[in-house]
């Protein structure tokens, strides 16, 4: 049983770590560009009415880079308890809790009009049972590119392409056999990302007869993003399973992630919001000596949800909470998690 949780434990974190979300599915402190003060001089000519601040859902990145000449700072803090897993056959299984605080920000500068460069920097404080472990994990630099910019009152959606590049600063190898796996923080391979992020505004279908007691704009997102990863050698209890005497190279399986979001204003500054997310992952093959224990793991599948509110107090500054949570999946973990997030343009 104990081997068990230890396995199970490390393949989360590692999942956790490589995956794109860790990568750059995060990446919120998207802002209108240039265009920003344009839009809202129309809203308000159209409606007489107001045009909503946005922070982000949770999970969903942005259809918009950052200004030219303008950073962007959001930090994260994430509370996760894994109280389970999903089986090959999709069925929920029990096991002992496991908790993981994680620390991430995100920082962001607009290059030119249409480009903008993203650095994730990110730690952990693991927890299972009686062992404790904190340490950095993987860095990750993307850049993204402006496609599109949405036009009000056309199907003409804003889009961004991102290109990233995960680096396996996190500690994946040459674990301790005795901390029940707590003491891995990364993936230990790189990981070239792509993602195309779609986002929509309406405002109640750009009707004319808004009637002003019942106007909530809201917003929507598409996110398709797909990784692929680099295979990487392992010594001993490692992020992939494993012993003492384990030694070889473990091809990291490749990851794609859907996410689609809304966002529901109540007022300008007030906004509900709620991220569906879809994540699969191949297989982890490992070659070499196993030292007599299993190397690598099976391709998994997730379905999770994060329902947030934003509270923005002006267009540069922006705190939303949450929770996110897994709905079912295959080899993958059952898990809750609480989310605080800050972001400051300036």
């Amino acid at each position: 049983m104990k081997s068990f949780l230890v396995k199970s434990l490390i393949i989360g974190l590692a999942v956790i770590n490589f995956s794109p979300l860790s990568s750059w599915g995060l990446l919120q402190g998207r802002v209108d560009s240039a265009h920003g003060d344009e839009k809202s001089q129309f809203i308000s000519g159209l409606y007489k009415l107001y045009d909503p601040f946005y922070t982000g859902p949770l999970l969903a990145p942005s259809a918009h880079t950052v200004p030219h000449g303008y950073c962007n700072s959001q930090s994260y803090f994430f509370w996760k308890r894994t109280y389970g897993s999903y089986s090959r056959s999709w069925n929920k299984q029990r096991t002992r809790s496991s908790l993981q605080y994680q620390y991430l920000t995100i920082f962001q500068y607009g290059l030119t009009e249409f480009m903008d460069l993203d650095v994730i920097a990110q730690c952990f404080r693991n927890r299972n049972q009686d062992k404790y472990h904190f340490g950095y994990g993987d860095t990750n630099v993307a850049a993204g590119f402006q496609l599109l910019e949405g036009i009000i009152g056309t199907a003409l959606p804003s889009c961004v392409l991102q290109i990233s590049m995960n680096f396996p600063s996190g500690k994946y190898r040459h674990l301790d056999e005795n901390n029940l796996g707590v003491d891995s923080t990364g993936a230990g391979a790189y990981g070239v990302g792509a993602s195309l992020n779609f986002q929509k505004d309406f405002n109640t279908l750009f009707r004319k007869d808004i009637d002003p007691s019942k106007y909530h704009p809201f917003r929507f997102r598409w996110n398709f993003a797909y990784t692929i990863n680099s295979r990487t050698h392992v010594k001993g209890v490692n992020a992939y399973g494993g012993a003492r005497g384990t030694r070889g190279t473990v091809k990291v399986g490749n990851n794609f992630t859907s996410i689609f979001a809304w966002e529901f204003s109540f007022n300008k500054h007030w906004v509900l919001a709620t991220d569906w997310q879809y994540t699969a992952s191949a297989p982890s093959k490992f070659s070499g000596n196993t030292g007599g224990t299993p190397v690598g793991g099976p391709g998994n599948q997730n379905w999770s949800v994060a329902p947030a509110l934003e509270f923005n107090l002006n267009e540069k500054f922006g705190a939303l909470a949450g929770a996110w949570f897994s709905l079912t999946g295959r080899n993958s973990d059952a898990f809750v998690t609480g989310i605080f997030s800050f972001t400051w343009l300036f």
